[in-house]
């Protein structure tokens, strides 16, 4: 580039003589070399600009969703601390549900979807529970909140549970389950009950509407529980939906 060096001198003077020529020179070299890194820095800054415009737009939880969130809690009669959430999002999303308290409860949806049941599990009796609703999309964008799900207190009949030592270091993880029974006229009512580290109840099923005892529930290998009480059997989803419902009569 050839510069130019009347332009850095005011306007009217007329350079002359070997000292005059070569310090316009370097006045000249100083001015072109700023020009150059000041073309440069700018440039730098468009194209940092136009990255961060161009990237992935952030919606907020409303805009992420088509239509309302539905939550509510059990929806079944049977699983009274445990809800289900239901939404639809504009995109395939995840989905991950927070369950807030001492001991948080979380639990993720694989796969991604655009119509969402969310089962709620772990909520704490007898209180507004503040739970947590996370969605990312395809794209890598999150997008969360919370809202607030209520349950009632545990029946008056429910046994105080009262821990005396938790070594956490040799439990597996989880809940601790037990079975209650509680007489009814000669007969017995069925609860299995599942409680923390701290001795909060954190879910039960309530099977009283057989009427009679039903036996000790097992836990099948896909995530249900069976039922069985005489002839009738019940496999039921954590939520306390009847997934299937036979009779045995030759056993």
């Amino acid at each position: 580039m050839q510069s130019k060096v009347l332009r850095i001198y005011p306007k009217g003077k007329v350079l002359s003589g070997l000292n005059n020529l070569s310090l316009a020179a370097e006045l000249t070299f100083i001015i072109d070399l700023m020009t150059k890194y000041t073309i440069s820095l700018g440039f730098l800054v468009f194209l940092t600009l136009t990255v961060i415009s161009c990237g992935p737009e952030q919606l907020s939880f409303e805009e992420a969703l088509r239509g309302s969130l539905n939550a509510e809690v059990n929806p079944f009669g049977r699983a009274p601390l445990a809800g289900r959430i239901r939404l639809r999002t504009n995109e395939p999303a995840t989905a991950e549900v927070t369950v807030l308290g001492s001991i948080p409860h979380s639990r993720s949806i694989e796969g991604l979807n655009e119509i969402h049941n969310l089962p709620v599990l772990g909520l704490y009796p007898g209180r507004n529970n503040r739970v947590v609703v996370k969605l990312t999309m395809e794209n890598g964008n999150t997008v969360s909140d919370t809202i607030s799900m209520r349950t009632k207190a545990l029946p008056e009949f429910f046994p105080e549970i009262e821990i005396v030592k938790a070594e956490r270091s040799k439990m597996e993880p989880g809940y601790n389950a037990l079975e209650y029974l509680v007489g009814n006229q000669g007969k017995f009512l069925s609860y299995t009950i599942l409680f923390d580290d701290e001795g909060q109840v954190r879910w039960y099923m309530d099977m009283s509407e057989a009427g009679q005892i039903t036996y000790s529930s097992m836990r099948g290998a896909n995530g249900t529980w069976l039922y069985l009480s005489w002839v009738d059997l019940w496999e039921l989803s954590d939520l306390g939906e009847t997934v299937k419902k036979e009779q045995f009569w030759n056993y």
